[in-house]
């Protein structure tokens, strides 16, 4: 079962000019058809590599991508992210069509393959493979097994839920869909590690990190986590405030977090 995009909040995203993974704007946004994501594996020093992944192209994908590679949208998205490797999947198949840039060509690689090839930037992105993190139920797809199988177990392994550069300032949303209340959820000390990265990520480019909690089937309101303290393993630090849709959306640089405490969650996932 694949967890779909499509709800309030992700299209509110897309449609004022996110980059929103798993979206159906991503089509319009790259020139291509197909599920396009940005993902990422991060090593303890932040050593990054990402992945442009394409699931379940057109058949005539190779064509496309060159008519898109030529664009300022991939251009742009490729220029961003470095490295960053491009490849499409199938969920039936385990291989991956990976498009090499400098020689303007396709290659069809297996899941050692692929590993051998993100091995060559950095060893430690392949060094004592497998993940102790479970499965997630929801999201299951050929890359994510690759993922867990064939990484380092050290490495920190996420998608970019959305960004925006078209701010005065970069904006990274971490999308977190919750089923209890948005008056109480807080994060979970089990994803310190991918908070922490997209923090990374984010200053990197100039940017902030913020996580938005929501519940999809609810009214358009959004619990918005901002400044969090991520120094202990045993709990998160940081501030909320309950807003609308449109404030997240359109100006979520300027809502202010001054003067609000601070709580701090000490919230596992149940196993």
């Amino acid at each position: 079962m694949h967890t779909t995009k499509q709800d309030w909040l992700n299209d509110a995203l897309a449609a004022n000019g996110c980059f929103v993974s798993g979206h159906a704007s991503t089509e319009r946004f790259l020139g291509l058809k197909g599920k396009a994501e940005v993902r990422f594996a991060m090593l303890k020093d932040g050593t990054v590599v990402y992945f442009l992944t394409i699931r379940s192209p057109n058949p005539d994908y190779r064509a496309v991508y060159w008519k898109a590679f030529e664009t300022n949208m991939l251009g742009w998205l490729r220029s961003v992210y470095q490295p960053i490797i491009q490849l499409f999947y199938s969920d039936d198949q385990e291989t991956f069509d990976v498009f090499f840039p400098g020689k303007g060509s396709f290659r069809q690689l297996s899941f050692q393959g692929l590993a051998d090839l993100v091995g060559k930037y950095n060893s430690h992105f392949v060094a004592r493979p497998g993940t102790k993190k479970d499965i997630n139920s929801s999201t299951n797809d050929i890359f994510q097994v690759w993922t867990r199988q064939y990484l380092s177990s050290s490495c920190v392994v996420a998608d970019l839920d959305a960004f925006t550069f078209n701010m005065h300032q970069a904006v990274f949303y971490e999308l977190k869909r919750v089923k209890e209340s948005l008056q109480t959820w807080r994060p979970y000390v089990d994803d310190n590690r991918n908070y922490a990265a997209l923090n990374r990520i984010a200053r990197s480019h100039g940017g902030v990190a913020i996580t938005l909690a929501y519940q999809p089937a609810s009214d358009p309101v959004v619990a918005m986590h901002r400044n969090l303290d991520l120094q202990e393993q045993a709990c998160i630090r940081g501030q909320v405030q309950l807003l609308d849709k449109e404030v997240v959306v359109r100006h979520p640089l300027s809502v202010d977090f001054s003067g609000l405490s601070y709580y701090t969650s000490t919230n596992k996932r149940q196993k």
